[in-house]
């Protein structure tokens, strides 16, 4: 699993000046200048895609917009500008547009902001879709935001951001579906452990933390993004639903046009004096401690197995497959407890799921020829062994004995 550090972006844009090539209405001239327009209710895209495409990325960004409210309940930005996303055709395209404000290229999206509501743009490529999302909904919320508080604290800023970035459409129902993004939670729980051996590896205390300007968040980067989303998931999802309120009570004492430092003295004087930091600080780190991640799942199952704990070890597979349903390796160990169980169809259905979500294709023919070879069906087993010797030579050796017993 990959985790991404989208870099604070805050570019004090002086003078916007637009290159030829680049005029924001659609009917522009020249090669660049092929963009048309898209509007929503929120949003206006300016696209070098195609129209469908980009109505398809309007309906999302809508449905990303509604979700955002529905955790912050901002109000609505009294501004009549819609959102600006300008999508290009290639990342040289992008590149060269960015360069125009940033002596520098970014592999991430990129939210342009500005005192004036107008000259405020998300820019956009096309990539891949593993790639695309976590970007688009990290810097959508940074957008959606800023449209309505111009200077967050930066944890609520970053922290929310990197909360939403496993959002995705069903394809089914062509609605957002939410997935917990837990990528940072082995770094966090790393931090939290290691603080006494290595105390620049600890987090931030909390009387700082929550008054981090950006220059400070830029040399803390390894920790802030990690203690960013992980405060803020503390807040929604403790146990002490005192937390929440600390959260809406922070979001409803913030003001629209209020400077960072402004905002922050707000959440000092309105909600910090009713909690006592140090314990705040304590019940965080027993939530992180206490949260049990995709590795340390496998770990746990992976340990029972081997000791033929089998029930543990399912439960424990099952829990981490809830973490990463997109992950191969909990469907693998799961169809070898079934195995084990000699439950020969349900050791199949298990392997073929972690086969179609991308596991080492050797690995699980040999483990299906072997489960088929139990289940005595020979066809099946010469087949999925032939497989696995085919997509991975290493398995020669192993498949081999099996074969020849299956010629006799």
């Amino acid at each position: 699993m990959s985790k991404r550090v989208f870099v604070l972006l805050c570019v004090p844009l002086l003078l916007w000046i637009v290159p030829v090539g680049y005029g924001q209405s659609a009917g522009g001239s020249g090669p660049e200048a092929a963009f048309h327009e898209v509007k929503t209710p929120h949003y206006r895209l300016l696209s070098q895609i195609s129209p469908p495409q980009t109505q398809e990325i309007g309906v999302y960004l809508e449905q990303l917009y509604n979700l955002f409210n529905s955790y912050l309940h901002l109000p609505e930005s009294s501004s009549p500008t819609p959102l600006l996303v300008r999508m290009f055709k290639t990342k040289e395209q992008f590149d060269r547009y960015l360069s125009l404000f940033l002596n520098e290229t970014r592999e991430d999206f990129v939210y342009l902001h500005h005192g004036d509501p107008s000259r405020r743009e998300l820019l956009l490529y096309p990539c891949e879709p593993e790639l695309f999302y976590p970007s688009l909904n990290h810097q959508a919320f940074l957008q959606f935001l800023r449209s309505q508080l111009q200077n967050p604290p930066l944890w609520i800023r970053e922290g929310f951001a990197v909360f939403f970035e496993k959002v995705r459409l069903d394809p089914a129902s062509r609605t957002l579906r939410f997935r917990e993004n837990l990528d940072w939670l082995d770094t966090l729980k790393t931090m939290i452990d290691s603080a006494a051996s290595a105390p620049d590896k600890s987090l931030i205390p909390l009387e700082r933390f929550l008054f981090l300007t950006p220059e400070e968040a830029r040399q803390n980067l390894k920790i802030f993004y990690p203690q960013a989303w992980g405060f803020v998931t503390f807040l929604l999802y403790a146990e002490d639903r005192s937390y929440q309120r600390f959260l809406w009570d922070s979001l409803s004492s913030l003001t629209a046009d209020a400077t960072l430092k402004g905002n922050q003295e707000s959440i000092q004087k309105r909600v910090l004096s009713f909690y006592d930091l140090g314990k705040v600080e304590q019940d965080f780190k027993a939530y992180v401690q206490k949260r049990p991640s995709f590795s340390s799942l496998m770990k746990t199952g992976i340990a029972a197995y081997e000791k033929e704990a089998y029930r543990e070890a399912e439960e424990a597979f099952k829990n981490a497959a809830a973490l990463e349903p997109s992950e191969p390796l909990p469907c693998y160990y799961l169809g070898l407890v079934a195995y084990a169980a000699k439950n020969y169809e349900k050791a199949e259905e298990q392997y073929k799921k972690a086969l179609t979500l991308g596991g080492p294709r050797g690995l699980i023919q040999f483990a299906l020829g072997v489960n088929a070879f139990a289940w005595n069906k020979p066809a099946e087993a010469r087949a999925y062994l032939t497989a696995a010797i085919e997509a991975d030579p290493s398995f020669k050796e192993k498949a081999e004995p099996i074969l020849k017993r299956l010629s006799r």
